[in-house]
């Protein structure tokens, strides 16, 4: 499903709509760091651009505080490539560089929210850990 991402190319950015489902993390250069995924990807024509996404929880999105699963995301973003797999040897689309962020639950629009700020990336990562059950790293 990533093809409709590679005809969409990295020239422009676009804005996006999905669906958050759960928080992950993963490792980084010297901590871990938060991430999440999204279903559902549609451009702003409502055509499904591919069935899911990790992002990292970034500035960008933990200023609305912890999303919770069924919360719409929409954030314009640019389309990029990057190598996945454990030989880091398929090639694979993703979407960057996310900004016009905005949350909605249960169809009211979130306002931003200053619970998570100050809290840097290994702290978010940690209470995710928690949450999850998974290991510290």
């Amino acid at each position: 499903m990533r093809e409709k991402l590679e005809k969409i190319g990295s020239e422009k950015r676009f804005e996006y709509t999905s669906t958050f489902q759960k928080f992950g993390i993963k490792s980084g250069y010297k901590s871990s760091l938060p991430t999440f995924i999204v279903t559902d990807v549609k451009d702003s024509n409502g055509q499904l651009i591919t069935d899911h996404l990790w992002l990292n929880f970034t500035t960008m999105f933990n200023q609305f505080g912890w999303l919770q699963p069924g919360d719409i995301v929409k954030f314009s973003g640019r389309v990029d490539t990057y190598f996945k797999g454990y030989y880091k040897d398929q090639l694979d689309y993703r979407l960057t560089y996310p900004s016009k962020v905005s949350v909605i639950r249960n169809g009211t629009k979130l306002e931003k929210s200053s619970l998570l700020r100050n809290k840097r990336p290994y702290e978010l990562a940690d209470e995710i850990a928690n949450r999850l059950g998974l290991p510290h790293y």
